[in-house]
């Protein structure tokens, strides 16, 4: 519930989802963007979500973490 509570505004905004202890940033490539635009905007909403963590005191198994990836897959713990 806690990280639902965290990013909630992102959650409601569609380009985050929280499972349990999982975060996945979603987006989908816009009709007026580019590749680079979309890995640009992509990057930012890591970064976003990177600080949001920080701010709250919490952290990221790195081994758990993958980045830019085109599918999403489930990590174990």
């Amino acid at each position: 519930m806690m990280m639902n509570t965290i990013f909630r505004t992102e959650v409601a905004q569609g380009w985050l989802l929280v499972y349990m202890d999982d975060i996945t940033i979603h987006t989908k490539r816009e009709k007026h963007e580019n590749e680079q635009q979309h890995i640009h905007r992509h990057r930012q909403y890591v970064h976003h979500m990177l600080d949001k963590l920080e701010q709250n005191d919490l952290y990221l198994k790195p081994k758990k973490c993958d980045f830019e990836q085109n599918k999403s897959t489930t990590s174990e713990s």
